[in-house]
């Protein structure tokens, strides 16, 4: 009859211990999910302005350059980089033409940019826009 409760005794403590590590596994896992999520979270930016340079304005249409910048945080607990997706891939920007519709007016390079863990830096577009004499001059007449 002794036997039988130091074996129950027995088995009691090791499903407590069991129990006891189960719980200290689930209680890391918690933590650790807490800690390293979400996985990802979203680079913040606040627009820094841009500007126009070199506009070139002839009888074809207008050229220019400039570029617009952002001031951008990354909360994550690690450092990113950002770039395009590839060496010859470039964006196009637009600008409506006069009520719903959208047309080209030009292509954005977007370089490289680190940032570092917690850290602040600047996101910069390069712009290049290229309007024929028509297009330049509906837009200017429909955005006064």
């Amino acid at each position: 009859m002794a036997t039988k409760a130091i074996e129950r005794r027995a088995c009691g403590v090791a499903l407590l211990t069991t129990c006891f590590l189960l719980c200290a596994l689930f209680g890391y896992t918690a933590f650790a999910l807490a800690k390293y999520s979400p996985v990802y979270t979203s680079i913040r930016c606040k627009s820094g302005g841009s500007k126009m340079e070199e506009v070139h304005v002839s009888l074809s249409g207008i050229t220019a350059e400039g570029y617009a910048v952002m001031d951008c945080f990354n909360p994550n607990p690690y450092p990113m980089v950002l770039r395009q997706a590839g060496e010859d891939f470039v964006d196009e920007v637009y600008a409506e033409n006069g009520g719903l519709e959208l047309a080209s007016v030009g292509i954005a390079r977007i370089p490289a940019v680190r940032f570092e863990t917690m850290g602040r830096g600047n996101l910069t577009a390069i712009l290049e826009f290229n309007l024929g004499a028509w297009q330049a001059a509906v837009l200017l007449a429909w955005n006064r």
